[in-house]
C-alpha cells in the first residue's frame, strides 16, 4: 500500500512538472508571436506581467499570468502580452505619470521572481523581467528596467544586491538558532553523549513533524522584511537542523529530569549479541553488528549494564566503560589479522 501510495505521489509530481513545463512553452510562443508586431521598434524587452487578481492569487503553477513585452516608445511605455485564455493586455503609460514603483520578492507565490508595479486602480500591472530558465538573474534585471525607464527612481537596497541576512534581527536570529542547533545535534548528538536510546521509535518519528514547525517562521520573517526566497529558505535549513537536534535535545532533557542517574539491569546474553533483561521492564538490547564482541562470552551469561529511565518513559543505555571495551577487543583483533 506504501509502494503504491509513494508511487502516486510521483506520477503527481511528474504530471504537475509536465503541464507546468508545457505551460511556459505555450506563453513563450505567445510572447515570441508579439514579436511580430514589434518590427519597426527596437527599444523592447521581454518581461513577465500580472494583473492584480493574478498576482494576488496564492496557489498558482506559475508565477506570472503571461510572458510579454514592454516597449520603450519615448515619452510611453506600452505593456503588452497574450494570456492563455486568448485575453490580451495591452497598455501605454506616461513616463510622467505611470506610478513605477519597485515591489520585490515580498512573497512565495511571486517565484524567484522579483517584481515592479506600473500604474494604478484599473490600469495597475506588475511586471518582472523574462530572465527565462534563470530566475535568479530576475532582481539584477527587473531593476535594470527600473534604471532605464525611470532614473531618478531611488531603488531600495533589496534591489541592488543580495539581501544581507545579518542586517536583520529576525533572520540574524533563525540563522543564529540554526547555527546553534545544528552544532548541539553534531557535537552533543553524534560525539559527547554516550548513552543510547533503546526506545526511542516514537521521538524519531516525531522529530520530522517537529521540524515542519520551524516553517512558521516564514511568516514571521517575511512581515518583518526578509525577502520571500530567502525567508523560505531559512526556514527550511531551521527546520531541518532542529529534527535532527530533537532526538539528542529530548535525551539530554530525559537525562537531566533523571538527575543524570543511572539504575544497574542485569541482561542474559542470547545469540548473535542479542541481550533480553533479566527481572526488568528495560527493553531488549540488539547488538549484532558487533556481536563478535559478544560471541567471545557464554550464551546465557549474565551482564550488568548501566541504564538511565527517566520521566519521560525513555530507557537510555550508558555505553561510557562499554565502548572503550569493545573498542580495544576490535582493536586487537584487527592487529592479530594483520
Amino acid at each position: 500500500m506504501h509502494q503504491i501510495f509513494a508511487i502516486l505521489i510521483h506520477v503527481l509530481m511528474l504530471a504537475a512538472l509536465a503541464v507546468t513545463f508545457f505551460k511556459m512553452r505555450q506563453a513563450r510562443r505567445r510572447q515570441d508571436h508579439l514579436l511580430a508586431e514589434l518590427r519597426d521598434t527596437p527599444n523592447w524587452t521581454r518581461i513577465y506581467i500580472n494583473r492584480p487578481a493574478h498576482s494576488a492569487r496564492l496557489l498558482k503553477l506559475l508565477p506570472y499570468e503571461a510572458r510579454g513585452l514592454l516597449v520603450d516608445e519615448g515619452e510611453t511605455v506600452r505593456v503588452l502580452g497574450e494570456i492563455s485564455s486568448g485575453g490580451r493586455i495591452d497598455r501605454r503609460y506616461s513616463k510622467a505619470n505611470m506610478s513605477l514603483r519597485w515591489v520585490g520578492n515580498a512573497r512565495l507565490a511571486d517565484g524567484n521572481l522579483h517584481w515592479i508595479a506600473i500604474g494604478d486602480g484599473a490600469d495597475a500591472l506588475t511586471i518582472s523581467a523574462d530572465t527565462g530558465l534563470n530566475p535568479a538573474a530576475s532582481r539584477d534585471a527587473s531593476a535594470d528596467i527600473v534604471r532605464r525607464l525611470a532614473p531618478d527612481l531611488e531603488l531600495p537596497q533589496s534591489a541592488k544586491g543580495e539581501f544581507a541576512l545579518e542586517t536583520n534581527r529576525r533572520s540574524l536570529g533563525v540563522v543564529i538558532a540554526f547555527f546553534v542547533l545544528g552544532a548541539f545535534a553534531l557535537f552533543d548528538g553524534a560525539m559527547l553523549n554516550h548513552n543510547v536510546l533503546l526506545n526511542g521509535d516514537s521521538i524519531m518519528v516525531m522529530a520530522p513533524f517537529i521540524g515542519l514547525l520551524a516553517l512558521t517562521c516564514y511568516p514571521i520573517l517575511t512581515r518583518g522584511g526578509v525577502p520571500a526566497r530567502e525567508s523560505w529558505a531559512i526556514s527550511w535549513l531551521l527546520g531541518m537542523a532542529l529534527g535532527f537536534a530533537f532526538v539528542p535535545l529530548v535525551k539530554r532533557a530525559d537525562q537531566w529530569a533523571a538527575g543524570n542517574s543511572t539504575q544497574t539491569v542485569v541482561y542474559e546474553l542470547q545469540a548473535r549479541g542479542r541481550l533480553i533483561p533479566v527481572n526488568s521492564a528495560a527493553p531488549p538490547i540488539d547488538y549484532a553488528q558487533f556481536h563478535e564482541f559478544w560471541d567471545q562470552f557464554e550464551r546465557g551469561s549474565s551482564h550488568e549494564l548501566q541504564l538511565i529511565h527517566g520521566p519521560f518513559g525513555l530507557w537510555q543505555l550508558d555505553e561510557s566503560d562499554l565502548r572503550p571495551r569493545m573498542r580495544a577487543f576490535y582493536e586487537k583483533r584487527r592487529r592479530t589479522r594483520s
